[in-house]
């Protein structure tokens, strides 16, 4: 999928909803958020402004390609403003006039299509449950580990880091993925004879977190000297 692709898919599930409520609750389903999160609002407005993100660098990736702004208005504009924090507490049928014209899903159409070079691979619904439950066991396993505070506390910001880029994925595709992936690494490498890195292939996003998670976990079986304290 291509930024393109995932803006139109994000459209329309907005543009889908039928429920008039504030843009927090409507944002948290789009994004497929549990409504009962303890942080709800602070997860929609990163989630929302992570949407901002791709929404420009969709269009970067056009203005490379030499394609006017003009072909993405209004739909770019128009779903920007809604994807704002400032309108969380505003509703849906406050909004939804400027979002469910037909124009308006052309130009997503039409930018999925125009970047149809740069798709990337994708996972799967059921491979995204199978990393969040690889987590949920690392997770496990370290509570249940004799391990010292900080080494607890390093692992434990990893798996968060992991986590926070998984609920990305659905906006940003594979980047935010590959990013935390990389910084992971970069804490690890300086004990990588103790912590050794699997093989990974970086079109295979799901193998290569499954490979990194690994290197946490044997991370997490080793001495409290293994890791960096920060």
């Amino acid at each position: 999928m291509n930024a393109g692709a995932r803006l139109h898919r994000i459209y329309d599930r907005l543009a889908t909803q039928a429920k008039d409520q504030h843009m927090v609750q409507t944002w948290a389903e789009v994004f497929e958020v549990d409504l009962s999160h303890p942080h709800l609002e602070d997860e929609v407005a990163s989630l929302v402004m992570a949407l901002r993100a791709e929404i420009k660098f969709a269009r970067e990736r056009l203005d490379a390609y030499g394609v006017p702004a003009n072909l993405t208005s209004p739909g770019f504009e128009r779903l920007t403003q809604v994807a704002s924090p400032g309108q969380l507490h505003s509703t849906w049928n406050g909004h939804r006039g400027n979002i469910q014209p037909p124009e308006c899903r052309k130009i997503f159409e039409w930018a999925a299509w125009a970047l149809r070079e740069e798709e990337e691979a994708d996972m799967s619904s059921e491979e995204l449950r199978t990393l969040r439950s690889e987590l949920d066991s690392l997770e496990t396993s370290m509570r249940e580990a004799d391990m010292a505070p900080y080494l607890r506390d390093f692992i434990q910001r990893q798996i968060d880091t992991i986590r926070t880029a998984l609920r990305m994925y659905g906006v940003q595709g594979v980047k935010p993925v590959e990013e935390a992936l990389q910084r992971l690494l970069a804490l690890i490498r300086p004990k990588r004879s103790l912590c050794p890195r699997p093989t990974r292939q970086p079109s295979q996003p799901r193998r290569a977190c499954s490979n990194e998670l690994r290197v946490l976990s044997i991370a997490s079986q080793r001495s409290p000297t293994t890791l960096p304290k920060s």
